[in-house]
């Protein structure tokens, strides 16, 4: 029975709650064993054995994965974060200052990522994702082109053997206004990620 229940413990975590289910099945059977054999042998000191076993197990436990879901982040997130925060650093993207617009948030877009892992805010940058298509209807709207922002655009996100390679664009809501890109190079060190090489150059 205890050659299982460390299996189910090696198997488990990567899906804690499962393995927690499953070993508290093993832990009643468990129970029910020792109990059985110090009714029949009348002895104190298994019983001991047995409510020690159950305490440490709870432990054991409860410490397979303390790290809350929320706060569990996969590459892609990271990387993007990281190119996005050394875009805006010292403002390493050309033409970034048509993305900015007092009070407002940056129209921020992708047709190569699913829209769903962009992020929605970079340390105090705050974004508005939409599709390009519903950026430049939303364009169509506005009457006065000197009002017209750029819009953060990931054009490229790609994985190798060594690390990634991301493109950071600011792009006029409109295909003649032109804007900046900046292209980096991620890799990883240990449990975090380093830029190693960026070249940035304008859009016409």
């Amino acid at each position: 029975m205890f050659p299982i229940i460390n299996h189910i413990l090696i198997l488990g975590k990567g899906h804690t709650l499962i393995s927690l289910f499953t070993l508290c099945v093993y832990l009643v059977l468990a129970g029910e064993f020792f109990l059985q054999t110090a009714v029949s042998s009348n002895t104190m000191s298994i019983k001991i054995i047995y409510i020690t076993f159950i305490v440490m197990n709870i432990f054991s436990c409860r410490s397979l994965d303390t790290k809350p879901i929320s706060e569990i982040k996969n590459d892609t997130t990271l990387v993007l974060d990281l190119a996005l925060r050394t875009a805006f650093f010292h403002d390493n993207l050309p033409n970034i200052q048509p993305l900015k617009k007092p009070g407002d948030s940056i129209l921020f877009s992708s047709d190569i990522l699913p829209l769903s892992v962009l992020p929605r805010a970079s340390d105090t940058i705050n974004f508005k994702i939409l599709s390009r298509k519903e950026i430049m209807l939303l364009m169509q709207i506005e009457s006065d082109l000197n009002k017209i922002p750029n819009y953060l655009n990931i054009s490229a996100f790609e994985k190798s053997e060594t690390g990634y390679y991301v493109s950071v664009q600011s792009l006029h809501c409109l295909n003649f206004g032109g804007g900046g890109q900046i292209g980096l190079y991620i890799v990883k060190t240990k449990e975090s990620f380093l830029v190693v090489n960026k070249m940035s150059s304008n859009i016409n």
